[in-house]
């Protein structure tokens, strides 16, 4: 059996037209009915720990996977990650585990991917502007997705918890060319912008994003759940879309997820080809989304496959 660390994923230097692409691929299987992908099951110890649960199965392909996430705010503490996560690769014909592979970089790359897969089908194809409310590691995995998707984008606007924090990423997205600042007003991160990245962590205390400050045609990708944005008002977006209908319709009845729906399309009508494109040039949209079982399936299977490649190993095809 494979082990790829963290590392050695990085190594892999998978470029996110190949994420986007094996995103935008297992969502069209998924909608042939050649993906298979249970609800998540979750364990939660304590109010703020989760132990959380993602299986699924690749029919055509004839993969399965399984990530298994380990949230831990308080190792914060002590320096570590709050996050931890493993996928395990098998070939689901014969139950032969392939690779155990360490998944917070794919996390990271699949969830950007998924955002990506959404704006390719309801963001400006002209957008230049692009927002975040937060800038952590989804903040960078996805400005690296959107920026492939849309090379026009010039100007950056980053606002954080601690402006520290934001001058960093601020300064980060200036060193790869684009007219980028920090700003302590989480407003200016989301007006004018053609696009916002929303990855406020749990247990932030309020709301604190209005979507009646978004421009016409603006995109969100709300990485966080939707739980930046004030739920009254939501019906400034002409449509709110989502990773799996099912599953985030029972994230909304929880309370976890901004929206219970209805929602307009999920990614398996985007990738089908179910969705129709946006009628309106100026019509918001909502990306609430929480991950999904499949986007991991698909990232296991990219990761895996191009690391044989790498080693120069035959490749796995399962019977």
């Amino acid at each position: 059996m494979m082990e790829l660390s963290e590392s050695d994923v990085r190594a892999l230097a998978l470029a996110p037209r190949a994420w986007r692409e094996a995103i935008a691929s297992v969502y069209g299987r998924l909608a042939r009915g050649q993906v298979q992908v249970a609800p998540k099951a979750h364990l939660q110890p304590s109010p703020e720990e989760l132990l959380i649960a993602l299986p699924a199965l690749d029919l055509e392909r004839g993969y399965s996977a399984c990530k298994w996430v380990n949230v831990v705010p308080a190792s914060r503490a002590a320096g570590g990650p709050t996050v931890n996560s493993v996928l395990v690769l098998n070939d689901w014909r014969t139950g032969r585990p392939l690779a155990l592979i360490a998944a917070d970089g794919i996390t990271a790359e699949r969830t950007a991917a998924m955002s990506a897969v959404a704006a390719r089908h309801y963001a400006r194809h002209d957008s230049t502007r692009i927002g975040f409310v937060g800038c952590g590691v989804q903040a960078r995995s996805h400005f690296a997705a959107l920026r492939d998707l849309f090379p026009g984008l010039q100007q950056a606007t980053v606002f954080g918890r601690r402006i520290e924090s934001a001058r960093i990423f601020a300064d980060e997205l200036c060193a790869l060319g684009v007219q980028a600042r920090a700003s302590s007003e989480a407003r200016d991160a989301v007006a004018g912008q053609d696009l916002i990245v929303t990855t406020v962590p749990g247990g932030a205390q309020e709301a604190l994003l209005d979507p009646g400050w978004l421009a016409a045609g603006a995109f969100v990708a709300a990485v966080d759940l939707g739980r930046s944005w004030r739920r009254s008002g939501l019906s400034c977006f002409a449509q709110v879309v989502t990773d799996e209908r099912a599953q985030s319709v029972a994230l909304g009845r929880e309370g976890r997820l901004v929206s219970a729906g209805p929602f307009a399309a999920d990614l398996a009508d985007i990738a089908g080809g179910r969705a129709p494109p946006p009628d309106d040039a100026g019509a918001r949209t909502l990306f609430a989304f929480s991950g999904h079982g499949a986007a991991d399936l698909a990232g296991a299977i990219l990761v895996y496959e191009a690391a044989l490649r790498a080693r120069g190993a035959e490749m796995h095809a399962p019977a």
